[in-house]
């Protein structure tokens, strides 16, 4: 059999569209029939549903990797479902937005990032329904807003419990079920396992502060005193990373950094595998600054974050002191 070219196929619409009439509408949808002419050439109908609301749904993610999910009665269905939190989004407001809204009215979750992970056409034989998933993560709990039309029951579960839901037939609302493939596939393909044995971090005490200077600029002195710094210099720029108590009080630097430090032998012609800790705080969605000298590394969290990387750092095995 020939094999269709995907890149010419896209470009042809065997069908031809002679009348089209509404048949139904209201606040949410508009129900179509159309008079056509088939792919084969015969006289038909096609009933086409369109949607006012685009779709979004939300999956929440916590730094030791369960999820949040929301349960409720489908109508339409009329039975009970699991799904990660979702609703709809008019015309006229930002996706990004209406997802924020939506997770907090539904959960009480706020949300520091949002991540889009997949776009959808939800039932694309009867329908124009198009939907949008993000991945939410650095999140702070609140208080629930659900509408008038929701009962909602809303769980924290491991993600494996969430999978074998999945694959038990238990979640079948199709912007969860590509959710969580998509979370799947992202924790495979990177794998986190245990750290290497022995690999221990100890928290430094005291906040920093990093700072752009002048590339010809000289190393402050009340920089050079400080117990921990580091100056990062290229032809057109320069960076220093400071004790925050050090700094001058007006200078325009991003505050409030806190650094661990890698312990035991570890020199610069040796491997060095960061990705042991840094891939557990990417996983967490948690910013990062790794530092490293010849014989250690530093990795500079927000002090905001710090019970999510302590949290993050354990769970994948290391031994945090301090």
């Amino acid at each position: 059999m020939p094999r269709l070219s995907l890149a010419w196929a896209h470009l042809v619409n065997p069908w031809t569209t002679i009348a089209s009439r509404v048949v139904y509408e209201n606040a949410w949808i508009r129900v179509r029939e159309d008079q056509v002419v088939r792919p084969d050439g015969l006289p038909g109908i096609y009933g086409v549903v369109h949607y006012r609301n685009k779709a979004v749904g939300v999956l929440p993610v916590e730094p030791d990797g369960d999820i949040w999910l929301v349960g409720q009665h489908r109508y339409p269905l009329d039975q009970y479902s699991w799904e990660i939190p979702e609703g709809g989004c008019p015309e006229g407001e930002d996706l990004e937005a209406c997802a924020l809204r939506e997770l907090e009215e539904e959960t009480g979750l706020r949300a520091e990032l949002l991540e889009p992970i997949a776009t959808v056409h939800l039932s694309n034989s009867v329908s124009d329904e198009w939907g949008i998933v993000f991945r939410a993560s650095r999140l702070h709990p609140g208080t629930s807003r659900p509408e008038g039309t929701e009962q909602l029951q809303v769980r924290r579960v491991a993600f494996a419990e969430a999978e074998a839901m999945l694959a038990a037939g238990q979640i079948t609302d199709s912007l969860s079920v590509i959710a969580l493939l998509h979370e799947g596939r992202r924790r495979r393909s990177q794998p986190q396992g245990r750290a290497p044995h022995g690999l221990t971090l100890k928290l430094l005490p005291g906040r920093l502060a990093i700072t752009r200077l002048d590339p010809s600029s000289p190393t402050p002195a009340w920089a050079a005193t400080a117990p921990v710094f580091a100056l990062i210099r290229t032809v057109d720029q320069q960076t220093l990373v400071a004790s925050e108590q050090s700094a001058p009080p007006e200078l325009d630097a991003d505050r409030g950094w806190r650094a661990f430090q890698r312990l035991g032998p570890c020199v610069v012609t040796e491997t060095r595998r960061l990705d042991a800790i840094l891939g557990p705080l990417s996983a967490a969605s948690l910013p990062v600054l790794a530092l490293s000298t010849f014989e250690t590394d530093l990795i500079l969290v927000r002090e905001a974050d710090l019970d999510s990387a302590r949290h993050a750092l354990t769970a994948a095995g290391l031994t945090i002191l301090g």
